[in-house]
């Protein structure tokens, strides 16, 4: 057997041997490390995520009416979103902070895609041979495909990319939550 260092991805490197008949092979130590590693990402963005989600409860909980409140312990997280949405702007608060809770909503909803992704698919190894730098050579990427479509995919560090995108939105929704408390967080009577 000959051995070769296969990359998974841009930050994790899978030793991996070819044996006589052509055949890739890894020991179980190395499949899990990979796994551990694929753990605390998943486990760090599903951590950071579901602060966000918890943000659309409190938001709605304070700010909405008690049928809002009710209806939003069984709803989806899409129609969650909106309905959070959807009370705040009722808030009628000035055109700053308005345009800072879009934006937060938006680059929430902008993650919803990546936990629908690990919520239902597995992180598995995929083997290519038509690499990036042209060479034909072989390379192996650990990375997380939706079944459906194997076009979409994320790699462990994108996972880290947008769970630190989804601490800093976190960060934005806490101090949200205490400004459009604020009556000059919100348009005077009659102000359009």
């Amino acid at each position: 057997m000959r051995e070769c260092l296969v990359a998974s991805g841009e930050e994790e490197l899978v030793r991996a041997q070819v044996d006589n008949e052509g055949r890739v092979v890894t020991s179980m130590e190395e499949v899990e490390h990979v796994d551990e590693a694929w753990a605390r990402a998943i486990g760090r963005f599903i951590v950071a995520f579901a602060n966000l989600e918890q943000w659309t409860r409190l938001y709605i909980g304070t700010f909405g009416t008690e049928a809002e409140a009710a209806a939003s312990k069984t709803q989806r997280l899409k129609d969650r979103i909106a309905v959070a949405h959807a009370v705040l702007i009722r808030l009628r608060l000035t055109p700053e902070m308005q345009e800072r809770v879009d934006t937060a909503i938006a680059r929430f909803r902008r993650l919803t895609p990546t936990r629908n992704l690990l919520a239902h698919n597995p992180p598995a190894i995929h083997v290519y041979t038509e690499n990036e730098d042209g060479t034909g050579a072989m390379e192996i990427r650990q990375e997380l495909r939706d079944s459906r479509d194997p076009s979409v995919a994320v790699t462990i560090k994108q996972l880290e990319i947008e769970r630190a995108e989804a601490k800093e939105i976190d960060e934005e929704f806490a101090l949200l939550y205490g400004l459009v408390r604020k009556p000059e967080s919100r348009r005077k009577e009659g102000a359009r």
